[in-house]
């Protein structure tokens, strides 16, 4: 199944395939009749192109707090002020392309009715170079259940990279961990998502 696994700015992809990303989104929201206000557009890429999946008229989940944490913009405190009529400034272009890659990886379950072992098996997450903060609070009772998506998620893992290199070795090695903490002797694992897998299938984007 295609489930979202988590984000990585700035996204590895060429600049011209970015660059008509940007176009689409642009186009999608004018097409819409939108003057004012904060989007959230999510693309994914087909064969044919990239296609609009939906435009929604708020803050992405999760896109905020990345935004924030690679370049210190305040994406819901613009959100705020563009709803007030108050004037906005725009993210600094330099600081959303600098020189390390800001990730954020959700601890989302496998296919299957697994449930979680102990958190004590993640534990040294937070030993892996390049991570900042792991966020995990599964129940000890709590059962997961793949088809819930991004609500599924027992956490996420924060970090960054020097690159998208390094940072595809650093997912692995999450994965590989986590396949240890999902268990159930009578279901055989498919392993946990990777993020860097899917990250090239679709994109999302925000626009003030």
């Amino acid at each position: 199944p295609f489930r979202e696994t988590g984000h990585v700015l700035p996204a590895p992809v060429p600049a011209e395939t970015a660059a008509e990303v940007e176009r689409l989104a642009q186009a999608a929201v004018r097409a819409l009749g939108i003057r004012h206000g904060i989007t959230h557009t999510e693309i994914k890429f087909t064969p044919k192109g990239p296609r609009i999946i939906e435009v929604n008229g708020r803050l992405g989940g999760f896109i905020a707090e990345i935004v924030q944490r690679r370049t210190g913009y305040d994406m819901v405190a613009a959100a705020l002020r563009l709803a007030l009529g108050l004037p906005v400034t725009d993210p600094d272009p330099a600081r959303l392309h600098g020189d390390r890659v800001t990730f954020q990886y959700l601890l989302v379950p496998p296919a299957g009715p697994l449930r979680p072992g102990p958190p004590a098996l993640l534990d040294d997450l937070g030993d892996l170079p390049g991570v900042d903060l792991v966020d995990v609070s599964p129940p000890a009772d709590w059962h997961t259940d793949w088809r819930r998506g991004t609500l599924g998620a027992i956490g996420t893992v924060y970090g960054s990279a020097a690159d998208h290199t390094e940072l595809r070795a650093l997912i692995g090695q999450l994965a590989e961990r986590l396949d240890q903490f999902w268990r159930d002797p009578d279901v055989p694992r498919t392993g946990a998502p990777r993020l860097i897998d899917t990250v090239d299938n679709s994109i999302d984007l925000s626009i003030l």
